[in-house]
């Protein structure tokens, strides 16, 4: 859509929006491109905390700490596959500070489990495992 379609009120609302998100030192970039997941995938290594949760990760170069995250269909409904990513962005925020100066692309991928796992799981059980794998990668650090 265009900022030709918004009204005055509304263009100053974006642009206010956009600065701020822009502004935001404590947000960890997200991986997009198909190409970045192939790279970590090819030429990463892998880590796991738990039999559910694992994480792709390779080194990069100045670009400070990328994330990126596999949740196929057979996790749960779209509802399920979104509170994931929600409560993986806000683990991501509430540790920013610690993690923003490790130089790494990760990429969290869920594993297959039973049809309800996902949709039982509670936040703290993420937080726990995410923790593990931070840990992990932290270790490994060179």
């Amino acid at each position: 859509m265009g900022d030709k379609y918004l009204h005055v009120d509304e263009k100053k609302d974006v642009s206010a929006w956009s600065s701020r998100l822009a502004g935001n030192k404590n947000r960890v970039a997200t991986l997009k491109s198909r190409a970045d997941f192939s790279r970590i995938k090819s030429k990463g290594r892998t880590v796991s905390s738990n039999p559910w949760l694992l994480a792709n990760y390779s080194k990069n170069e100045d670009l400070g700490l990328r994330v990126g995250w596999t949740i196929p269909g057979y996790v749960g409904s779209s509802v399920v596959r979104n509170r994931l990513k929600r409560w993986i962005r806000q683990y991501l925020q509430s540790i920013s500070g610690e993690i923003l100066n490790h130089q790494y692309d990760i990429n969290l991928v869920f594993r297959k489990r039973s049809s309800n796992f996902y949709s039982e799981l509670e936040h703290g059980e993420l937080d726990v495992a995410l923790n593990g794998i931070f840990k992990k990668i932290s270790s490994t650090r060179s």
